[in-house]
């Protein structure tokens, strides 16, 4: 071990106790955060051993973008037993719902030498898939160490990332020594990656597999069938999805300037976290709109405001409505996919705050594809052009999905680059 991972293994050891305490400080307001604890320490029990690809998403946003690929891979490789982690129970019962039995699932092991040691002991991957932005040094070494292939997929690293990265560049550089290879989501990200890395032909720029998203006849009919059944089918629909604490705020005061115009207008909020779901029905109260939540099993009345206070269901949303406001966009969170939205032939508004898909933003804003704002007043001005004109709202649809089409194909990419290795194991 390098005398930089030594510090950083023995500044982990100490940390632990503090990471363990907040575990149970979140439990406070989520429950599932003081669950299956054991696993965060490589106790993977149950889960299968040998013939495993292992996918690694973080939390929900991740896990979203690499069902797809996931799907892919067990089409094409059926012999092999998928396991998925994530670090969050929301990201966890995201995968259960999309894949029930299908897959395995268990946390990700802290990225403690022991922890690490236990949980490939337990598992012994074939392959290793790391999503989006996850750099472990000791999980990455114990993978080397053990000839298992890392990739990292849909690779992203932010100005702000890479400034992080960047202060301790010799540790971050050795971790990145052990990946296979990096299939970074575009050229900007690339060319961080290559900064941080000695072997610079270990990254190549393959795409984002958030493009690749498809959406069947049955996810259109539920989002059709949602809004006549909950919505009614004549009212126009706004939904904001994905919020965040201090933005719901503000989504609401550009809600009160467009129903100005627009009086029976439906606002669909759809907070990002479980755990702010009463928190933003009480907000919305305060304000003085009645509010009816989608786990009451009530259709919305008269009433202004749907609370879409459940898990799984966002395509379904997003179909209902006929204008998508993106949230963590209107506060410093740095934006969520509004690929989905676009996916389904809806129109997309962001705020300025998205620097999490700063390219697919800025692309999406060229091609006239979504529109982004840079305040409430904004917002709500924006949303009120888009209800007032089915042509600018056909025009953008039509745009969206040419924008969908033109940047398809970095699922086969990464798909290449992992089968060689997959075909030697069978």
């Amino acid at each position: 071990m390098s005398l930089r991972r030594l510090f950083y293994t023995f500044f982990l050891y100490l940390l632990t106790p503090v990471v363990v305490l907040r575990l149970l400080w979140r439990s406070t307001k989520s429950p599932q955060y003081r669950m299956r604890i054991p696993e965060r320490f490589g106790y993977a029990g149950g889960i299968s051993e040998d013939n495993t690809i292992w996918i690694h998403a973080v939390s929900v946003g991740e896990f979203l973008a690499a069902v797809p690929l996931i799907k892919k891979v067990m089409q094409q490789y059926p012999q092999h037993k998928i396991l998925v982690t994530t670090t969050t129970p929301t990201g966890s019962a995201r995968v259960k719902s999309v894949f029930s039995d299908q897959v395995e699932h268990c946390y990700l092991p802290y990225d403690l030498p022991c922890a690490v040691s236990r949980f490939l002991q337990k598992v012994k991957p074939s392959l290793a898939l790391i999503m989006e932005t996850e750099i472990w040094p000791n999980l990455f070494s114990a993978l080397n160490r053990r000839s298992i292939p890392l990739f990292i997929a849909n690779a992203r690293l932010s100005k702000k990332s890479m400034s992080g990265y960047q202060k301790v560049s010799g540790l971050v550089a050795e971790a990145l020594s052990n990946v296979s290879h990096i299939c970074a989501r575009d050229n900007s990200d690339l060319e961080r990656f290559r900064r941080l890395m000695k072997d610079k032909d270990k990254v190549s720029a393959t795409g984002n597999i958030k493009f690749d998203i498809t959406i069947d006849s049955e996810q259109i009919s539920a989002g059709t069938d949602f809004k006549r059944k909950y919505l009614g089918r004549d009212r126009k629909v706004m939904i904001a999805a994905s919020t965040h604490a201090g933005e719901d705020e503000k989504v609401l005061d550009a809600f009160n300037q467009i129903l100005k115009q627009y009086p029976d207008l439906v606002l669909l909020i759809v907070p990002r976290h479980p755990e702010r779901f009463v928190e933003v029905a009480e907000l919305c109260e305060r304000e003085g709109f009645s509010v009816v939540t989608r786990s009451s099993g009530n259709t919305i009345g008269e009433s202004p405001i749907f609370i879409g206070d459940t898990m799984g269901e966002m395509l379904m949303y997003f179909g209902s409505a006929d204008v998508a406001f993106i949230g963590g966009s209107l506060v410093p969170v740095g934006g969520h996919n509004m690929l989905e939205a676009i996916a389904l032939g809806v129109p997309v508004v962001s705020g300025s705050y998205v620097h999490n898909f700063q390219d697919v933003a800025d692309n999406m804003e060229k091609r006239a594809a979504g529109f982004l704002v840079d305040d409430e007043n904004e917002l709500a001005a924006k949303v009120v052009e888009l209800l007032a004109s089915d042509k600018l709202v056909q025009q953008t649809v039509e745009n969206g999905k040419q924008f969908l089409k033109d940047n398809r194909g970095a699922m086969d990419s990464i798909i290449k680059r992992i089968g060689p290795i997959l075909r030697q194991e069978t």
